[in-house]
């Protein structure tokens, strides 16, 4: 347990040290340190909490610095009631007006309030007037010592210069907010399902998991979020016309947006039926889910999760940590891209509202999709079915030849290839009348 000086923030700060036996002490020790006194140090407090048990001492300590906090901020106003805001309060009055704004994204506002939400214990000792570089620095620095991945700590930074430019165009502070680069992102840790993943985990499910069955085939059948879809209700199932109606809230959590969505026959097939209208069709059933369903109640999204990692274990997948259910909704779009799906289609499927977020899914693409690729480069050049004429203008069965006697073995046996004669179908798409035409006559 290292008794060092902090660098900190806030007015007080609270750090545990072991006790000193030559002094006598017992229990952990709290040590607070504050502001700068007349002699230029830092003013030193020192408690015993009584305890040898962390967590206990660790309550302890919150508790104090949360007290020797909101007294220091008390007789700081007190003592200078024209002080000024504090750069919480610049969080606080940008939120409230972005809830009077209609115009305003639901995103937007959420994100906000999520990160004054998170900010409030940094930011609320921090003086606008006084604001400067450095102390920006060591409020990023906070951030990361607690363990934030750079992407929070860029977007909870980029809420507090949203904030302070919102204020600096009302003349509330007099200067910029100090120049940063923001942190590196680092490598993409989510991806999207590949088809074969997609088919395989859906067998596995079938096979061990049948009572989840009906809701992961309709993941991975709408590329729905997983948020929306365990909500859906007895009403909300049109047998006749093959659709569901989602109330999704997206990430923003206001302003619901309301879609009729089509479901194969397949996949309607297996959805329940509740007894009344107003009953979720994917009941609770208590934790482990052996239990009687609970209509009133629907599952949560922690336990389809907890199918999902499951079925990754069960199927043998490498990298399983970078899959979650979000990722069959990255895999619908990453599979409808490649069957020539157009976006802005494919879109009123899922629910995306902007053409950006459906491409950027195709930033993740792995296995299928880049395989795919180099089977379409290499048909043109050796010639395959659509690939018109083969290298140096011989044809397409020639140049082909020419490849597979190069390995031994016969086109269709190499790896990667398909058996002549053989439809390849998407996962979740059908092939229109057209394409079938295209592809049976080119077989």
């Amino acid at each position: 347990m290292a008794d060092t000086h902090p660098t900190t923030l806030k007015a007080w700060t609270v750090t545990l040290a072991p006790p000193r036996r030559a002094q006598r002490e017992r229990g952990i020790q709290m040590r607070a340190y504050g502001p700068k006194g007349p002699n230029g140090r830092p003013r030193e407090q020192r408690m015993t909490t009584g305890t040898d048990d962390p967590v206990k001492a660790e309550l302890q300590r919150v508790a104090w610095e949360r007290d020797l906090n909101e007294g220091a901020e008390r007789a700081r106003q007190k003592a200078d009631p024209s002080a000024g805001p504090s750069l919480l309060d610049l969080v606080d009055a940008r939120l409230a007006a972005l809830r009077k704004d209609p115009t305003k994204s639901p995103n937007t506002v959420a994100g906000t309030a999520a990160a004054q939400k998170a900010l409030k214990a940094l930011v609320e000792m921090i003086p606008a007037a006084s604001l400067d570089r450095a102390t920006v620095v060591r409020l990023r620095d906070e951030l990361v010592a607690l363990k934030l991945r750079p992407v929070t700590v860029n977007t909870y930074m980029g809420v507090l210069k949203a904030s302070w430019n919102w204020a600096r165009e009302r003349d509330l502070v007099a200067l910029d907010w100090p120049r940063l680069k923001a942190l590196p992102r680092g490598p993409r840790t989510k991806r999207p399902f590949t088809d074969d993943e997609v088919r395989r985990l859906v067998e596995w499910v079938e096979a061990h998991q049948p009572v989840w069955l009906p809701l992961v085939a309709l993941l991975a059948d709408t590329g729905r979020r997983v948020g929306a879809l365990v909500k859906l209700r007895g009403a909300d199932i049109d047998r006749r016309e093959s659709t569901i109606t989602v109330r999704d809230k997206g990430r923003g959590g206001e302003g619901a947006d309301v879609a009729c969505v089509p479901v194969s026959p397949e996949v309607m097939a297996l959805l329940p039926t509740p007894e009344r209208p107003e009953h979720y069709v994917f009941a609770s059933r208590g934790r482990g889910g052996r239990s009687a369903p609970r209509p009133t109640e629907h599952i949560d999204r922690e336990s389809v999760l907890r199918v999902i990692q499951k079925a990754l274990v069960g199927i043998g997948v490498a990298d399983a940590e970078r899959l979650d259910t979000h990722s069959l909704r990255r895999a619908f779009c990453t599979t409808a891209e490649r069957a020539g799906v157009a976006a802005d289609v494919g879109r009123r499927v899922t629910g995306h509202r902007t053409r950006a977020m459906w491409e950027h899914y195709q930033g993740g693409a792995v296995g299928d999709d880049l395989h795919d690729v180099v089977r379409r480069v290499r048909a043109q050049r050796f010639g395959g079915a659509g690939a018109g004429a083969g290298a140096e203008g011989a044809p397409a069965t020639e140049a082909a030849s020419r490849v597979a006697s190069r390995s031994g073995r016969p086109e269709h046996e190499r790896p990667g290839a398909e058996a002549p004669g053989r439809l390849k179908l998407v996962v979740g798409l059908e092939p229109t009348t057209s394409s079938l035409r295209k592809m049976c006559s080119t077989n």
